[in-house]
């Protein structure tokens, strides 16, 4: 297959030399069509000899089609009759440019407005004819070199770079040369991210480009190069690794840009692992985290119609079908590296975890129903009522179940407030500055309460009259450890408050 493509490249060169241009852009264009059969080294220098042939034979069919039939010594007369010189005006130079380009002398407009460009004329103001002299007159491959060389003659801010380059995107764009119109635009936002509509633009052309494979943009955009490339997948399979993660370690490419290529190929979002992300544990409950881990998916995040997958190939119709028969939603991908899948997945297992160690510890109010606390006459003197001691078991759980609860809900205090005569006590949260009720029990275990805080402040538990205050150290199994600071009083009716701060960890 190589030799053949050396031959037909031979053959059309040897069109070019006759000048048979056609017949040369027809084998080049057929070569193009097979580019993979080519070697990577040789594949840009074939498709730029394809576009500048494409470009020649597009000037040569507007040649024809002029109505106009002049001969070279009339040619020769106008360009001798319409050529400027220094002491010309700017106003003559325009006129003398524009005739050019009306005669499609496209290289004699082109002199006229580097003279422009000569009188320090803005560049801004002759861009759009200058760019179009340019594609007129170089294939599509040299037309950023050549306005790189005039901008290098000449002081241009970055806002002045940003708009040439805008206007240089849009005629690439025009002319289906979306891969180099992507790159002007990506310049634009990094030199003037405030251009108009830029990101949108970005946005929209990105839709419109066609990528080969995973890493083509990475390619495309010069962040390595073809023999690297195959480095890099040599290397992935001897360390067992993705080849992202080569990419991202060995070739220095930043995730942004890895991920990137790997969005545009897929036509869907790419997700990085962050440490923050929430655990969808209705999804992942009755999932096995090795299952998941071996076939590199987990779900992300969902609502009542879609459930969003990450995935490290949203093309793998055999992986696609079996999350399709495990989640009966639909279903919407997003491409991630296989390594950083991985994290996610035991992040998520790993909250999972910790929820369920706090739910055995009775992480909110819900498990308190199952204390049976026994109600009391609502005419019996409190006093006389039967207490809850601080040794009762149950005491101790609920103690301990509204402290935990307190934590997990952000109150900054636990406000313990036993009424009479509700025969009630009431235990209120502060949340974000508003005091709230947050359960009612009933006064017998009161004091029972009292005393268990009083202990684990290190408080005199006999001492009712005098107000105390103390420290409280909680550390319990599946938690974080905590404080709490402890002020109790005496209040009318023989009963005690308390409040408890929490401290700032």
């Amino acid at each position: 297959m190589e030799n053949n493509i050396e031959l037909l490249i031979k053959e059309a060169n040897a069109y070019i030399k006759q000048g048979l241009f056609k017949e040369s852009y027809n084998i080049y264009r057929n070569i193009v069509d097979n580019i993979d059969n080519v070697q990577p080294d040789q594949q840009d220098n074939i498709i730029d000899k394809f576009r500048y042939l494409e470009t020649l034979i597009v000037d040569m069919d507007d040649d024809d089609n002029k109505d106009s039939a002049l001969s070279v010594q009339d040619v020769k007369v106008i360009k001798d009759g319409w050529k400027t010189t220094k002491d010309y005006t700017e106003e003559e130079i325009v006129e003398s440019a524009s005739a050019f380009e009306q005669l499609g002398l496209y290289r004699e407009a082109l002199e006229e407005y580097l003279k422009l460009i000569q009188k320090k004329i803005p560049i801004k103001t002759i861009c759009g004819n200058l760019i179009k002299c340019l594609f007129k007159i170089y294939p599509a491959s040299e037309i950023c070199k050549q306005i790189e060389e005039i901008l290098s003659s000449i002081k241009t801010d970055d806002k002045t770079m940003a708009l040439v380059n805008f206007q240089l995107g849009n005629e690439f764009e025009n002319i289906k040369e979306n891969d180099l119109a992507a790159g002007l635009y990506e310049s634009v936002k990094n030199l003037n991210s405030d251009f108009p509509d830029i990101d949108k633009k970005i946005e929209n052309l990105a839709l419109k480009i066609e990528y080969k494979s995973r890493y083509d943009y990475l390619i495309k955009q010069k962040f390595i190069s073809a023999s690297q490339m195959q480095e890099a997948l040599n290397s992935a399979k001897k360390n067992n690794k993705s080849v992202e993660f080569e990419l991202i370690k060995t070739f220095n490419i930043s995730k942004k840009e890895v991920g990137k290529s790997l969005s545009l190929f897929y036509k869907c979002p790419f997700i990085s692992y962050k440490p923050d992300m929430t655990a969808p544990y209705e999804l992942i409950k009755n999932l096995k985290q090795s299952f998941l881990i071996q076939d590199k998916w987990v779900p992300i995040e969902w609502d009542l119609k879609t459930v969003s997958i990450l995935i490290d190939d949203p093309m793998d119709l055999k992986r696609i079908d079996h999350i399709h028969a495990l989640i009966k939603k639909k279903i919407v991908f997003s491409i991630g590296i296989s390594e950083d899948i991985e994290k996610v997945i035991k992040l998520f297992f790993e909250k999972q975890q910790l929820e369920q160690n706090e739910k055995e510890l009775g992480s909110d109010f819900s498990e308190i129903t199952d204390i049976d606390f026994e109600e009391i006459d609502e005419t019996a003197d409190i006093n006389k009522a039967e207490e809850i001691s601080e040794e009762s078991g149950m005491v101790v759980r609920f103690v301990d179940q509204m402290l935990i609860a307190a934590y997990r809900k952000k109150s900054s205090d636990i406000h313990i407030e036993p009424v009479p005569q509700l025969k009630k006590v009431l235990i209120r949260f502060r949340v974000d500055g508003v005091c709230q009720e947050y359960i009612q029990v009933p006064v017998t275990i009161a004091k029972g309460i009292l005393s268990r805080l009083k202990i684990m402040a290190n408080l005199d538990i006999a001492e009712k009259r005098i107000p105390q205050d103390g420290k409280i150290k909680f550390n319990r199994k599946g938690l974080p450890p905590f404080e709490f600071r402890i002020a109790t009083i005496h209040t009318p009716g023989g009963c005690e408050d308390a409040v408890l701060r929490i401290l700032a960890e």
